[in-house]
């Protein structure tokens, strides 16, 4: 591996399917299974385990990328290095994919593209030692649907979904913020957003300055899983 990733991208329109990865470390603690640095990616029915970081990059303007049917295990270090990182970009979307056994103080899935959607997830942390299950710590305009997501006892933080959370500061504010959320939540935190706080087991309206944040918290009837049927299952 070198020192970035086992695969460092630079190209466009990049498409990965049927991939493993395992094993991402370096002495920068942030080793990644693929650091993406060109333009607009897919990863399909991909595996990635036991290392650093899975996703790592998309920082240029404009990137769009989409990640589907595949399954994030045992990834983390320090607090810094996340299954899913993604640094900026137009949009990211997750669908029918297992993130779970989140370690080290990891994000599950952290993203400040301007536009994420989330749909048909498990993100569970189990017995890792977790931080925010879901952190859009930029705002923007966020979709988290249809998913399950859990946090294990182990967990470091307070909470299992973090949006805007670093807006305070200078130059890090995405306009238009606004958080959709309809999913099931297995937790006895509370999700927090800026200053407010939307209870896990209600709806509720609160205000980020002058921007609104919608979340709504309804059960689903059936349990979801990724598209190859593992993932941690409902009882």
């Amino acid at each position: 591996m070198q020192r970035k990733g086992i695969w460092n991208l630079v190209g466009k329109n990049t498409t990965i399917e049927n991939i493993e990865f395992s094993g991402m470390y370096n002495a920068s603690r942030n080793g990644s299974g693929i650091r993406h640095q060109g333009m607009h990616l897919t990863v399909r029915n991909s595996y990635f385990h036991d290392g650093e970081e899975g996703i790592l990059g998309g920082y240029k303007a404009g990137n769009v990328i989409l990640v589907e049917d595949s399954l994030f295990e045992r990834l983390g270090a320090i607090g810094q290095s996340h299954p899913i990182y993604i640094h900026g970009g137009k949009s990211m979307t997750l669908r029918r994919t297992g993130i779970r056994g989140c370690i080290d103080q990891a994000n599950c899935f952290k993203s400040r593209a301007q536009q994420n959607t989330l749909t048909c997830n498990v993100i569970a942390s189990m017995d890792g030692n977790s931080s925010w299950e879901v952190d859009i710590p930029y705002g923007g305009r966020a979709t988290i649907r249809n998913n399950v997501i859990q946090q294990g006892a182990r967990s470091v933080n307070y909470g299992i979904i973090g949006f805007a959370m670093e807006t305070h500061k200078p130059g890090q504010k995405t306009p238009n913020r606004r958080l959709i959320s309809k999913t099931t939540l297995s937790s006895t935190t509370t999700i927090k957003g800026g200053s407010s706080y939307i209870g896990s087991t209600r709806t509720r309206r609160s205000m980020f300055g002058a921007t609104s944040l919608s979340a709504r918290d309804d059960s689903i009837t059936e349990p979801v899983t990724n598209s190859s049927g593992t993932g941690p299952q409902r009882n």
